[in-house]
This record gives structure tokens, sequence and C-alpha cells, in this order.
């Protein structure tokens, strides 16, 4: 699934492209096992950055808190988590502690992530740490990100024979270039 911010003033910072996500949310509910789940790819310019330094908060708790009770052993070498479901979980604890209004896109995030075998942003303005930080996989350009999402879903498939189907499935790419102002049903 490709989304993407939907220009100005949509895609300025990550803060306001996560309305995209949470446009494609009803797509995302759908009964379907971890394996099946789709890959969604994220492109925004946020050529301001993240927009909300708040709106990172939650996730730095979360992972320091994953960290702690791990005893460091929860990160993977790239300095992300390795399970969003179960960061999203310490996000969403975190939250419930603490709110504010600057911090409800962290909801929103941290209710749409695990919801997708894996988010690829490519969203030039924000670091690539901070991207990791949410659970996401940064991509350096639309053309990379598009490619690691076709290798993740052969790879859930069992097959490695480019874009053809796996026996009985198919494949489908769904472009939702303006998904907050979809109504999906």
């Amino acid at each position: 699934m490709i989304v993407t911010g939907t220009g100005q003033p949509l895609d300025i910072n990550l803060y306001q492209t996560i309305k995209a996500l949470v446009g494609i949310e009803p797509l995302l509910d759908a009964d379907r096992g971890d394996a099946s789940a789709p890959v969604v790819v994220l492109l925004s310019r946020c050529w301001d950055g993240g927009g909300s330094e708040e709106m990172f908060e939650p996730f730095l708790q979360a992972a320091e808190r994953l960290r702690n009770e791990a005893g460091g052993g929860v990160q993977e070498a790239g300095g992300g988590v390795s399970d969003t479901a179960t960061i999203a979980r310490a996000v969403l604890a975190a939250l419930e502690r603490d709110y504010t209004i600057e911090k409800d896109e962290s909801y929103f995030m941290a209710r749409v992530t695990p919801k997708c075998r894996a988010v690829i942003a490519c969203c030039p303005g924000v670091g690539d740490e901070r991207l990791r930080l949410l659970g996401w996989e940064p991509a350096r350009d639309s053309g990379s990100a598009v490619a690691r999402a076709l290798e993740l879903s052969r790879s859930a498939a069992g097959t490695g024979r480019g874009s053809e189907p796996d026996e009985g499935g198919s494949r489908l790419v769904v472009l939702c270039p303006h998904a907050q102002r979809a109504l999906f049903a």
C-alpha cells in the first residue's frame, strides 16, 4: 500500500503527514494474519521535519522503558525496537500517564503501525533515527521504498519470483494519494 502526504500543507512535516496513515486505517483493520498484513510505503517531503518534538516523547519513553526491562537487549542494530506491537503498547501506556494535545499523533502512530507488517517511510526531512524510533524503516527515495516493500511482500508470500503471485494468492498494490479524504467501507 502506498500512501502519500497530500501536498501542502499536509506534507510540511511528519506531524501533519500522519493523517494519511490514519486515513488508511480501515484498510488495515481487515482480519488477517501477520504474514498477510500489508506493507505500507509512506511518501512525504516533510521539509519542516517532525513538526513536534513532543510527538516523539512517548516513543522515547517507551524505548527507554523497554530497554530497562530487557536489560538493554531489546534494540536492533539500527536503533529501532524489534517488535512494533510491543513498542506500540508501551507508547499507549506512556500516553495514558502523560498526555498532551501535541502527542495526539503519537497515539495514532502507535495504533496504526502494528497493523502493518512494515512501514517504509521516505520522508527526507525527518532523520532516519526518528523514523526507526517509530518502528518504521527509512528509505532514501521513493524507488528504494517501493523496492523494499516488494521485497518484503515476496518474502512473506514465500516466493522470490518477482511480482508473480504465490499459489492461490495475489499481489495488490493500492495507491492512496489522498487517504485522509477517502471513505473506506
